[in-house]
């Protein structure tokens, strides 16, 4: 060929490449604004899906609260399915509890939530304070950190494969701030940080939370900021209740939260203050609410639907087949993909002071030197949440020259230490007479030493008790030492024959010291001596037991194991409180005492719903007979239902039973975890001689809650020799 058809040959090839590309290098860049709204914000994924199908490219994201939690993980790459798996495989409760998981909790934490098995901590520094939110946002931060933690290193979110903005409200100059760089996970959970329900985020010492919708839920004007040529907005914000709604004083306060928003919404999206504004999508979600979590493929339906019903207006934007590929490439050369090989060589630690930076870096010392394992990294993270120091823990990759790392941002709780627990236990002894007790505990951390506590416990109400224990850490060993000084006074019947013949009160002052060794969150060990002085007396009635009393003596040998999942309900795990005693005094005797007593429970799941229990119990004084100070007493809640409390006395006792329980619903989330039934045998005795023993049988069904304020149980027992028993207990179960 001549110099003339070569000529004419690139000619052609260069005129049909320009033409093939003009359309997707001239066409107007599109920005998408994605409202907050929560649950609602489910909707956006459904809109993600129908620009998919339909070829409507995405250039820049700007978003509020879910809306920016949503446009974030879409902005790293993510498709409408991935999103959509994602959020169908949460399990929401896990992801909203308030406290710990109860099997990542150390031992003493899970103490604590044994006897106030509630949502209630609040802190004592600086006076009494409660949490700055119901939540503290560790498990969605975890959540946020295993999807963007590829992202840790990049200085801006222009970077990502699709330009992000999300809205933030500084809590201290009371403005709106568009986070565009540092942490980008972080600044998801800041902008997924509601006041009042997640703890505020601390990004380089500026307070923030969640616009929340009252500064900027629509943000049309930051996708202008952006450079956007043309924008789409998708608004899922909950709509201005009727008038009946303003008949309740919950009904006013939402609705001036709601007019708020209305005003602010109205504006962006005003296409005479936002000419760029093209297209709003406003589903219609119906009945869902903010926290129609478990409704996610239902809302996210309707999304898809409210994109279809404005199809008329985005269709004209759609690529085609070329276009679109080319724009799927461009973006996807911009996915960082994580890299199973990286290998931390050092763990660095930023938020906490220097000792709890280096006990932060010793418990993640298995993260270096290997591939990193996100996993094994969320269960240590879980660990160090579960010592009830932090609010919360996340993490980043970072690269300082050739040094791989992994940086740990630890949030202590602003409120706390100290911490105060405050509980509430309602029990009744019989149909019509209950026992009324407030408990409180204060827990001061680290004194002098990492790991070490006081503990200052006190009890009003049908039990008398003030207590006090400090723990303490030897070194850096699993070892420790425990002194304690305790008074307790308690009141219990007594009875013959089922009958209550009158009121006994039992009053014990100690002090004491134990030597222990700590097994893991799930076993302790102590070996202890302690001595003091116990009275019985006679309150009501004239029955026949001791008046009087003496001081008393004993080395204890206690072993405890808790490997179950909850502290009111547990679906698996095994519970053991064990103890060996060797009374060298005791009051009214000169007899030397060995007892020894042991109970345990345990769970087998057989599904999702329904759990097995078996429960058993042996107390012995082996061939001694103990006064009644000393004797074993058995009856009341799981400890023959049907029976009132502590109505059997003896020297030996033996306890079995076994039940089942079914989650029959979830409570909203903030109110609670479940409600669930159950049914259960018990049998026991407590005796003196084997021969002379009176067996005792008890059948139970009850209802359950575990609310925020704790369990609430209601139910009805029936027993032998008529003995029959309407229960109602708020408080510790198992």
């Amino acid at each position: 060929m001549n110099i003339r058809t070569w000529k004419l040959l690139l000619l052609c090839l260069f005129t049909a490449i320009t033409t093939c590309n003009a359309s997707e290098t001239t066409r107007p860049k599109i920005g998408l604004v994605l409202s907050g709204g929560g649950a609602r914000g489910f909707a956006h994924v459904g809109v993600l899906r129908w620009f998919e199908e339909h070829h409507i490219p995405v250039d820049k994201i700007a978003g509020t609260s879910m809306g920016g939690l949503v446009g974030g993980l879409y902005a790293t790459g993510m498709t409408s399915a991935e999103l959509q798996q994602l959020i169908n495989h949460i399990n929401w409760s896990d992801l909203f509890r308030p406290l710990p998981a109860y099997e990542t909790l150390s031992f003493r934490r899970k103490e604590d939530r044994l006897l106030f098995p509630n949502s209630f901590e609040l802190g004592m520094k600086g006076g009494v304070k409660f949490p700055p939110g119901v939540n503290p946002g560790h498990a969605i931060g975890l959540l946020l950190d295993r999807y963007t933690y590829q992202y840790s290193t990049i200085k801006s979110f222009d970077e990502l494969p699709i330009p992000f903005r999300c809205i933030a409200t500084d809590m201290v100059e009371a403005r709106q701030v568009v986070l565009a760089s540092g942490s980008f996970s972080t600044a998801l959970q800041a902008t997924m940080a509601i006041p009042g329900v997640f703890y505020p985020v601390d990004i380089d010492g500026k307070i923030y939370a969640s616009d929340g919708g009252l500064l900027n839920n629509v943000p049309t004007d930051v996708a202008e900021q952006m450079g956007a040529d043309l924008i789409i907005a998708i608004n899922i914000g909950t709509p201005l209740g009727k008038r009946e709604t303003l008949d309740s004083l919950g009904g006013v306060l939402g609705q001036t939260v709601s007019v708020a928003m209305e005003e602010n919404i109205r504006k962006n999206l005003d296409t005479q203050l936002h000419p760029k504004l093209k297209v709003v999508i406003a589903p219609d979600l119906k009945q869902y609410t903010t926290y129609s979590f478990e409704d996610s493929k239902a809302i996210e339906d309707l999304g898809y639907q409210g994109a279809e019903e404005n199809a008329a207006d985005l269709l004209p934007l759609a690529l085609n087949e070329q276009d679109w590929e080319a724009y799927v490439q461009d973006k996807s050369s911009r996915i960082r993909e994580k890299d199973p090989s990286f290998t931390p060589q050092v763990v660095n630690v930023r938020g906490t002071d220097e000792n709890s930076a280096k006990a932060i870096q010793k418990s993640l010392q298995n993260q270096i030197g290997r591939p990193l394992n996100i996993d094994l990294l969320e269960k240590d993270l879980n660990i160090l949440w579960g010592r009830g120091r932090y609010a919360g823990l996340s993490y980043e990759l970072s690269n300082s020259g050739d040094q791989n790392g992994l940086l740990i941002h630890a949030r202590p709780k602003t409120y706390a230490p100290p911490f105060l627990n405050i509980g509430l236990e309602i029990n009744n002894t019989q149909t019509d007479v209950f026992d009324f007790n407030l408990r409180g505990r204060i827990t001061f951390m680290d004194l002098r030493q990492q790991g070490s506590e006081w503990r200052l416990d006190a009890s009003l109400g049908s039990e008398i008790s003030a207590g006090v224990e400090y723990y303490k850490l030897l070194g850096s060993s699993h070892f420790f030492v425990s002194p304690t000084a305790r008074y307790d006074r308690t009141k219990s019947g007594v009875f013959s024959e089922g009958e209550e013949l009158g009121q006994y009160s039992l009053a014990t002052a100690l002090f004491g010291a134990d030597i222990g060794y700590d097994l893991g969150s799930s076993s302790e060990i102590r070996l202890g001596y302690d001595f003091g002085h116990r009275q019985g007396k006679i309150q009501i009635g004239t029955p026949d037991l001791p008046e009087g009393g003496g001081k008393f003596s004993r080395a204890s040998l206690r072993w405890a194991y808790d490997s179950t999942d909850s502290a009111i309900l547990p679906t698996r795990g095994l519970r053991i409180a064990s103890r060996m005693d060797w009374n060298f005094d005791i009051p009214l005797s000169d007899e030397k005492l060995p007892q020894a007593s042991v109970r345990a429970v345990q769970f087998i799941p057989l599904g999702d719903k329904d759990t097995l229990f078996a429960i058993g119990e042996g107390d012995t004084s082996f061939d001694k007979s103990p006064t009644a100070l000393n004797q074993f007493r058995l009856g009341g809640l799981l400890r023959i239902s049907a029976a009132t409390r502590n109505e059997f006395l003896g020297n030996h006792l033996v306890y079995g039973g076994f039940g089942y329980l079914r989650t029959l619903a979830h409570l909203p989330l903030l109110l609670g975890e479940k409600l669930s039934a159950g049914a259960w045998y018990e049998v026991g005795s407590a005796y003196n001689d084997w021969s002379s023993k009176e067996i005792h049988h008890s059948v139970t069904a009850a209802i359950i809650a575990e609310t925020f304020l704790g369990p609430i149980f209601v139910g009805a027992s029936f027993g032998d020799d008529g003995r029959n028993n309407f229960l109602f207990a708020i408080g510790k179960i198992f």
